[in-house]
């Protein structure tokens, strides 16, 4: 629906829970309602209100469309290959059923060789016993197609890793295809921005279901999400190389040393305790005399 302002918002959900309950949410409450299995009949289970002044739901997108409420799949494309590889082995299925076993070649009999012979990979096929050489021999379809299928087949899987950013990782089980380091940084780079625009979706997700629960509950979230932004192995390397660098360095600064050693701690075990990284920190400061 639209406000008067023209602004259009979320004015109901139903959503299916299982064993014939459905749950409807709009921006004022919700309702409980379930349907008997034997007489189909729909009956009102239990209902509710809340003063959220909206519709409880969160949007979490893959990719935005620009479209309200509608994202972007990853597997839109992949999908429609991924279908068309089916067909294609569904092709080569037939043909080997059909082309496997040889077709049978006989001389025919004299007074048959006017009529009309059905001619297929399980029938006999007949010709005129008067040609030269003419004994039965078995006569083998070609396989030739086979190969293009093979091939359409290994293009169609290339370009699902392509789509799905995993062309990089997938360079570095086939040896076959030697590919430049250039080429595989450069899909290495569209896989972390791919992992990193998810992490900011999720965060921004994460964020309104936090507010919305706070609402629930009569207070406010003033507290914060956050996902890591830099999913690339080789930059944590550069970062820990210049920060044992920097360390290295003779400066007069305990400070500066003991953040340096610090944010390494932090580099190398982020997902280390809360307890363990306050000791570590703390012995750190001890060390430098702060």
């Amino acid at each position: 629906m639209r406000l008067s302002s023209g602004k259009p918002v979320l004015d109901s959900v139903k959503v299916r829970e299982g064993n014939g309950r459905y749950r409807i949410w709009t921006r004022t409450g919700w309702e409980l309602w379930k349907i008997d299995d034997g007489s189909g009949e729909l009956t009102l289970a239990s209902e509710g209100e809340h003063n959220l002044g909206i519709v409880p739901v969160v949007n979490l997108y893959n990719k935005r469309s620009g479209k309200q409420m509608i994202g972007v799949s990853d597997i839109q494309d992949i999908a429609d290959i991924n279908k068309n590889i089916y067909y294609l082995c569904s092709d080569a299925k037939e043909i080997i059923e059909n082309t496997a076993f040889p077709m049978l070649a006989l001389p025919y009999e004299k007074g048959t060789g006017g009529e009309e012979k059905q001619i297929g990979p399980r029938n006999i096929l007949q010709f005129d016993p008067t040609e030269p050489n003419s004994k039965p021999y078995w006569l083998e379809a070609p396989h030739s197609s086979l190969t293009e299928i093979r091939e359409w087949v290994k293009q169609d899987i290339g370009e699902i890793h392509r789509i799905a950013k995993m062309g990089g990782v997938k360079s570095t089980e086939d040896f076959r295809y030697a590919r430049s380091g250039v080429a595989i940084e450069l899909e290495y780079q569209q896989l972390h921005a791919t992992l990193s625009e998810k992490a900011d979706n999720i965060e921004e997700a994460e964020q309104q279901v936090l507010t919305l629960w706070a609402r629930w509950q009569g207070k406010a979230f003033d507290g914060r999400v956050d996902y890591p932004d830099d999913f690339s192995v080789r930059d944590l390397d550069r970062e820990l190389e210049r920060a044992i660098k920097a360390k290295k360095t003779v400066l007069s600064s305990p400070t500066f040393n003991s953040e340096i050693e610090k944010r390494i701690a932090r580099m190398t075990m982020p997902k280390v305790s809360e307890e363990a990284k306050e000791k570590i920190e703390s012995e750190i400061e001890e060390s430098a005399g702060l």
